[in-house]
């Protein structure tokens, strides 16, 4: 996006709409030399000054009615969002925009949404993370439940890590007792973080369906595999965010069950375990008691001081069927509510 400042500051007798046209068709052919394989979204010119009469906005929008004109929807594609920087009478207002020019965060924001379905797409891609590419079981079970996603008229999900991936192991049984009358799908991942549940959502796990509730708990392997030098609990929990805007943006009509982190280690005071208190702490924030409804069970699994056995989870991080079957009633309410039966 460029221009305005083309409009802004030259006078008209110095610089025609159809001089700034002729600078961004410039730009387009430099760039399909210099990069002839990257794709260009072109956007409109923002709106600036107050009224739709402002002269630099009328020269803009002038400038933008040619410069669309260039978007071939091959390697140039054109966007104009300038509709929801506006008010419905063609206003700017200064909470988006406080000097009539420059967004601020707001601003910034609906930028942001007005592009990332384009982003997406462009950027979406078949290839296996990196860091499973060595992994067959990983691509294995992405393919088979790729295979399971495409069946459609999925009611709820669950989606995870291993934690999640062991409703088919220790959790079998609970699972078949308490969710076997809905028509569920598990896309727990062992071994994932955040980044794998994005990636896998870019690759098609929401897509041909809108699950009446998705129950998502994720982050312990954010935790649990990275030194806080390298990943903080902030850092974290803004992963478990986007997760949650991904879903919005892919089903807006599902419902999330958002689950603290399980407790991990054997004492209250355990790294790893404090890293997921902090992180819960955090995304208990993301939940608006409608879409996105967070719950916390943790204190259940654990004993009055805050110890986890080895009865519950073996490893002090995979639960047994116990620990299961407190998660199964925990949230069955829920499931019951949002699914209707």
């Amino acid at each position: 996006m460029i221009g305005t400042n083309n409009t802004g500051h030259r006078k008209l007798e110095q610089e025609s709409p159809e001089d700034t046209v002729a600078g961004i068709k410039a730009i387009l052919d430099k760039l399909g030399q210099k990069a002839p394989q990257s794709k260009v979204l072109l956007l409109a010119i923002f709106p600036r000054g107050a009224t739709p009469q402002d002269g630099c906005r009328v020269r803009n929008e002038k400038v933008n009615a040619e410069i669309q004109k260039f978007a071939d929807n091959k390697r140039v594609f054109w966007t104009n969002i300038n509709g929801k920087l506006l008010q419905p009478d063609g206003t700017l207002s200064k909470e988006i925009m406080p000097d009539l020019l420059h967004p601020n965060a707001r601003g910034y924001d609906i930028w942001a949404q007005g592009i990332t379905p384009f982003i997406e797409k462009t950027l979406k891609t078949s290839v296996i993370p990196d860091d499973r590419l060595g992994e067959g079981w990983w691509k294995a079970r992405f393919e088979q439940k790729q295979a399971l996603v495409k069946q459609g008229g999925w009611e709820l999900v669950f989606m995870g890590d291993s934690i999640t991936h062991g409703w088919e192991g220790s959790g079998k049984k609970v699972w078949e007792e308490n969710f076997g009358g809905y028509k569920v799908l598990n896309l727990g991942y062992g071994g994932d973080r955040t980044e794998h549940v994005l990636w896998r959502l870019d690759n098609g796990e929401l897509d041909g369906y809108q699950p009446k509730l998705l129950v998502l708990m994720i982050g312990t392997n954010n935790t649990g595999h990275r030194p806080l030098l390298q990943e903080t609990p902030e850092d974290t929990a803004a992963g478990i965010k986007a997760i949650l805007e991904k879903i919005a943006r892919k089903s807006p009509t599902t419902k999330v069950l958002l689950l603290a982190i399980f407790p991990r280690g054997a004492n209250p005071t355990d790294s790893a375990r404090v890293r997921n208190d902090k992180v819960n702490a955090l995304i208990k924030a993301y939940a608006d008691g409608q879409r996105v409804v967070f719950m916390d069970f943790s204190k259940e699994m654990l004993e009055p001081d805050g110890t986890l056995t080895k009865e519950m989870m073996p490893d002090f991080l995979h639960p047994r069927e116990k620990g299961y079957g407190i998660w199964a009633k925990s949230v069955l309410p829920v499931i019951k509510d949002a699914v209707g039966r």
